[in-house]
């Protein structure tokens, strides 16, 4: 069988819902670790992405330096190592993973013949089957209905188990939050939150006079050390506030 379905979501008018084992609401890291897990026990499943890319908040956000807060160790499928994790060297779970090989290994978990992915889906809403007549109907638990995001059509599926994976940033802990009231900045001063420096060019940093980098977070710490490795002009202008 061929590996993986990854495309958009679409359905031939009139067709009978597509059945599933597992649907799984959400195609960031934690989506797609359930997705490989139940996939390595012969279960078929889908994976429904809003966006037109899986990976979740490591494909929406960047910034020079991006790299996973805590330790790669658990940040992992148990059916699946990382490319990070050889064997059982110490230094290896300390390790922490830059964003392009996170969403590599995100590639990775779902590369599998069991598994289905649907992107630019969003979901709209389930509903447990009551008991039928035909074998379907009394094997597949619920429907999930999700909307095309390019042709806003409405589609349903079948499916016996729902998992549902949307992230942090379906909640405020995921908004991106700034000490300083950008509105009171009036000396034409730009004020970045690290998840939008993605948006600064290199030529950008080296025409600023000064950089203020706030807070001793993991990004404050992984774009400093960005600065050391890229440029030693922008370690000289850069002030450390924390």
């Amino acid at each position: 069988r061929p590996h993986s379905s990854h495309s958009p979501c679409a359905m031939p008018k009139g067709a009978a819902p597509q059945s599933w084992d597992v649907c799984i609401v959400g195609g960031g890291i934690a989506g797609c670790i359930v997705a490989r897990d139940v996939a390595s026990t012969g279960l078929r499943c889908v994976v429904l992405e809003r966006d037109a890319s899986i990976g979740g908040v490591w494909q929406n956000n960047d910034y020079a330096a991006l790299r996973l807060h805590g330790l790669a160790a658990p940040y992992r499928a148990w059916s699946l190592a990382p490319p990070w994790q050889r064997g059982d060297r110490s230094e290896d779970n300390l390790y922490r993973p830059t964003r392009g090989e996170i969403l590599d290994y995100v590639e990775r978990l779902v590369d599998h013949e069991e598994i289905d992915v649907k992107t630019s889906c969003e979901y709209v809403e389930h509903a447990e089957l009551g008991g039928g007549s035909s074998e379907m109907e009394e094997s597949r638990r619920y429907t999930v209905t999700f909307q095309s995001m390019s042709t806003g059509e409405s589609q349903t599926i079948r499916s016996r188990v729902i998992v549902f994976a949307t992230g942090v940033v379906s909640t405020l802990g995921g908004q991106a939050y700034l000490p300083i009231d950008v509105a009171q900045i009036t000396n034409g001063a730009k004020v970045l939150h690290s998840s939008q420096m993605a948006s600064i060019d290199e030529h950008t940093l080296d025409e600023v006079e000064n950089i203020y980098v706030v807070g001793s977070s993991k990004a404050s710490i992984d774009l400093l050390s960005y600065f050391v490795q890229k440029n030693e002009h922008l370690v000289v202008k850069t002030k450390w506030i924390h």
